[in-house]
């Protein structure tokens, strides 16, 4: 696949860690803007984005004195994408606290979207000295039983997956994050969809997408390991006008995790595409006022 501009430009600012050993090793792509000496915000992205939908908000957080940092889960965005790799949320757990080792983050603030909301929030719950506060955006933290919408289950199904994955165009994507992704539609333009399009499949990445797509935990367990993050500080910057996930998510978080805020900002699933500086201006408040 030939790289997009935005991509090129986007990468070429960015570094490889690599996580792991042997044949169990990975490159993982990681972009990040502010001092290396700065408390670092970890921008944890879901799917089918990759760390490329941050790239509004890096700058306006290293302005404000921050590390922000964003990464590319294994199989996702410019990641390595092993065939062979295990893609289940408690591996993709895994993966991310190995990062953060790599990168020696004895800190951090997160910031959690979509399936990047369960991943982080395990991590956080069994490394909470490490993680001193949370900004939840539009994710799924009450996991359990939970049903996947539109298209997301297509992706699960046998046959109607690939097909499903093979439709995924830069046009489809275009026509359909504009639809239903983003609540101002000028902001997603055709471009933008390349972008995405590129991070989803480069690398064989609809291989590791299905696997992805397959390896969600929506148990009990699971969902009582995610509300261990309760006593961490978090506050909620959700787009108003979600309309991907059902309301009770949003409803869940603000009953068990008491946020010390609630923003609803314009703007749909992918807020970040909406109102990145909007949404970074909320953090660096919270940030201020609150840790």
């Amino acid at each position: 696949m030939q790289i997009p501009p935005l991509i090129e430009s986007f990468k070429s600012k960015g570094y490889y860690a690599i996580i792991g050993n042997g044949t169990k090793s990975c490159r993982i792509f990681i972009r990040e803007e502010g001092s290396k000496d700065a408390f670092p915000i970890v921008l944890v992205h879901g799917v089918p984005s990759s760390s490329f939908m941050y790239r509004g908000m890096l700058e306006p957080l290293a302005a404000a004195g921050f590390r922000a940092i964003t990464f590319d889960f294994p199989g996702m965005g410019l990641s390595e994408k092993p065939s062979n790799r295990d893609y289940s949320w408690s591996s993709q757990k895994r993966s991310m606290l190995e990062l953060m080792d790599v990168l020696e983050l004895d800190e951090m603030h997160l910031v959690i979207h979509d399936i990047g909301g369960p991943i982080a929030s395990m991590f956080a719950a069994e490394n909470k000295e490490r993680v001193k506060s949370i900004t939840i955006l539009n994710t799924l933290l009450k996991v359990n039983n939970f049903q996947k919408p539109f298209p997301m289950w297509t992706f699960t199904i046998p046959y109607l997956n690939n097909l499903f994955i093979a439709m995924a165009t830069p046009l489809t994507m275009h026509l359909g994050i504009k639809q239903k992704g983003v609540h101002d539609s000028s902001v997603f333009t055709y471009d933008v969809a390349t972008a995405w399009h590129y991070m989803l499949k480069n690398n064989n990445g609809q291989e590791s997408f299905l696997k992805i797509m397959n390896g969600f935990e929506t148990d009990e367990e699971t969902e009582e390991l995610i509300r261990g993050i309760k006593g961490i500080p978090c506050h909620v910057v959700w787009g108003k006008y979600e309309s991907s996930l059902k309301a009770e998510q949003l409803e869940y978080v603000k009953e068990e995790f008491d946020p010390v805020s609630v923003d609803m900002v314009p703007g749909a699933h992918f807020i970040q595409e909406d109102n990145a500086e909007v949404i970074s201006s909320h953090i660096i408040t919270f940030l201020e006022r609150s840790v």
